[in-house]
């Protein structure tokens, strides 16, 4: 168990080198789209530091906090949602891709900190951007149900990962355990060997 928290707490080069990849990606599609949108820019580049933080672990809190990652995530999308039309917007699907964080979240009151962060974080950046009028309307209805529902699903696998986690854990101490006993077993039989001879 002491090994599972250890590791919980170094650098996660594969999530920072998808979220540097990713900001780039975001990056060259608004020089392309939009280019004189700042906002957004400020958006890629926090996302990009966000990578690189997680690359070299530090600060510990981005490596260790899950929910502080799908926080974050979720803030940079709004930005970019926000920032580049709304509902228009064609940087949407990246609430999936920050919704897919929940599914490492450990405990059940962070996973619903986080579901309401990213089914929060659509309408606000579309009021953010075209005002509060355009709430009522079907697109943002539709796609704020679609992310909801795609938060429940991936919580729903994230609880089944957790459980599975779990299991692997209670066999790897038991093995352990087993294992600690047939050494003490060996030590104590080779203590009677010479006392086995004798008596033979």
């Amino acid at each position: 168990m002491r090994q599972i928290k250890t590791a919980s707490t170094v650098a996660s080069p594969g999530a920072g080198l998808i979220r540097v990849a990713l900001a780039g990606g975001v990056a060259l599609l608004l020089a392309l789209a939009f280019p004189g949108v700042g906002v957004a820019y400020l958006a890629a580049g926090l996302a990009l530091l966000f990578g690189m933080f997680l690359i070299v672990g530090r600060p510990a809190i981005l490596v260790r906090e899950r929910l502080v990652r799908v926080l974050l995530d979720s803030a940079l999308v709004g930005v970019l949602v926000a920032s580049t039309g709304g509902v228009d917007s064609p940087f949407f699907p990246l609430y999936f891709l920050a919704a897919l964080g929940i599914a490492w979240i450990e405990t059940r009151p962070k996973v619903v900190v986080a579901t309401a962060a990213l089914v929060a974080g659509y309408p606000a950046a579309v009021a953010a951007s075209e005002g509060i009028g355009a709430l009522g309307s079907t697109p943002v209805v539709l796609r704020t149900g679609l992310i909801a529902l795609f938060c429940a699903a991936v919580a729903f696998l994230g609880s089944e990962m957790q459980g599975s986690r779990s299991l692997a854990s209670r066999l790897s101490s038991n093995l352990a355990n087993e294992k600690d006993r047939v050494q003490s077993d060996e030590r104590l039989l080779s203590k009677f060997g010479p006392v086995m001879k004798v008596l033979s």
